[in-house]
C-alpha cells in the first residue's frame, strides 16, 4: 500500500453536530495541477481533488493512501473539527465501484484529539477480500500509549471496534499489517527493554502474543517496522528490525515464506 500525507489548505467552515454529520458545502480548495498542462493527472493529484471535494474545510485530516499503485482506489480518514468523530472514506473508481463513509464507534477522550503519527491502518482492496484495519494511539504520556483497533469486513462501510490492546502491546506502536482475516502483526520500539516488540494474532485481533525473535549477540532490543505482504503472495513477506546497543544500531533484514509463522534473517 502506498501512503500519501497531505498538507491541505484549511478555511472555517460549520459541521452539523453529532457524529453522523458529513457537511461538504465547504471544502478544500487545492489546486492540483497546472490548467495548461495536458499531461495526466498523477495519482497524488487525484487523490488531492477527491479530498478537496470530499473533507469538510475545518476538519483534520489523519490520513491519505492509494491501494497499491492505483489510481483509483482511494482512502481518507479525517476527524471532525467540532465533535472530534473521526470518519473513514473508501473510494474505488470502477463500474461496480461505491463509495463508503462510515464513522469510527470512538469512546475514549483521547480518541477525539489524534494527530497524523496515531493512525496506523491495514488496508486492502476490494477484491483481495480481507477485512481493513485502523489501530489509533495516544501520544506517549509517563512512558504509556493508549491502542485502540476496529475492523471493517466491507471495504469500509461499518467499523466495528476490536478491542484495547494497551496493556497488551507494550511500547510505542510503529505498525499494524494484517495478511488475511485472522493473520496479523502490531509492532512497536521499546527502549531499554530485553524485548522485540513483534505482537502477533492468529484470531483476528483477539488476542495477541510476542512473537519470539532472538535478539542478535551483544544488542539488547529491537525496534520492529511492520512486516510486508504483497498482496496476491501472502506466504512471502519481509520484516525489518533495528537492534540497538550502547553505541551502535543496526538493521536486520528477515524474510518468510511460509506467512510469517517463521522469520529467518536475510
Amino acid at each position: 500500500m502506498k501512503k500519501m500525507m497531505l498538507s491541505l489548505l484549511l478555511a472555517v467552515s460549520v459541521l452539523l453536530p453529532g457524529c453522523s454529520s458529513h457537511d461538504t458545502s465547504s471544502a478544500l480548495v487545492i489546486k492540483t495541477s497546472d490548467p495548461t498542462t495536458e499531461a495526466a493527472p498523477t495519482e497524488t493529484e487525484l487523490l488531492l481533488k477527491w479530498a478537496a471535494t470530499t473533507v469538510p474545510a475545518d476538519a483534520k485530516l489523519l490520513y491519505s493512501a492509494s491501494i497499491g499503485d492505483s489510481q483509483t482506489d482511494f482512502w481518507l480518514i479525517y476527524q471532525q473539527a467540532e465533535t472530534g468523530c473521526i470518519r473513514a472514506l473508501h473510494h474505488e473508481d470502477k463500474p461496480t465501484s461505491n463509495e463508503s463513509s462510515s464513522m469510527l464507534p470512538i469512546q475514549e477522550d483521547w480518541e477525539k484529539q489524534l494527530n497524523e503519527p496515531n493512525v496506523f491502518t491495514s488496508l486492502h482492496s476490494e477484491q483481495s477480500g480481507n477485512p481493513d484495519w485502523i489501530l489509533l494511539t495516544s501520544d506517549p504520556a509517563m512512558g504509556q500509549m493508549n491502542k485502540r483497533l476496529y475492523m471493517s469486513s466491507d471495504n469500509g462501510y461499518i467499523w466495528s471496534y476490536i478491542q484495547d490492546v494497551s496493556t497488551i502491546i507494550d511500547g510505542y506502536v510503529t505498525g499494524v499489517t494484517f495478511r488475511d482475516e485472522l493473520t496479523g502483526w502490531i509492532t512497536a520500539a521499546q527502549h531499554g527493554q530485553q524485548l522485540v516488540p513483534l505482537y502477533r494474532t492468529t484470531d483476528g485481533g483477539k488476542t495477541w502474543a510476542a512473537q519470539p525473535i532472538p535478539i542478535p549477540n551483544d544488542y539488547n532490543y529491537g525496534n520492529v517496522n511492520p512486516p510486508e505482504f504483497q498482496e496476491g503472495d501472502l506466504m512471502n513477506g519481509t520484516l525489518d528490525i533495528e537492534f540497538v546497543k550502547e553505541n551502535d544500531q543496526k538493521t536486520f533484514h528477515y524474510v518468510t515464506n511460509d506467512g510469517g509463522e517463521t522469520w529467518e534473517v536475510k
